[in-house]
């Protein structure tokens, strides 16, 4: 895959021509007559502005209640482990 960027200014060279150009470079040969496909771009965006603040970081709530244990296999065999409750996780709770 080549990537071609878009250049700014009056010596911009339209995308096909700067594609040949640039597998010529690479490969030291043109590919006549064969059709270029584009099968990935880029979108950089950017937004003026001050710059946000990320948020504040989240309460460690602890280990919460287990709803239950089962056996679980795992590497080393089977094992005892806890399960949870979805609605009962929090962010900040941790499990081991």
């Amino acid at each position: 895959a080549i990537m071609i960027k878009e250049s700014n200014g009056a010596s911009a060279l339209p995308y096909a021509e700067k594609f040949v150009e640039q597998y010529h470079r690479e490969f030291g040969f043109e590919l006549d007559g064969r059709d270029i496909l584009i099968d990935d771009f880029r979108v950089r965006g950017v937004v003026p502005g001050k710059t946000l603040q990320p948020p504040a970081a989240t309460p460690q709530l602890g280990s919460p209640t287990p709803a239950g244990k089962t056996k679980a296999y795992f590497e080393n065999g089977w094992e005892h482990v806890s399960t949870y409750n979805m609605e009962d996780l929090k962010p900040g709770h941790e499990i081991q």
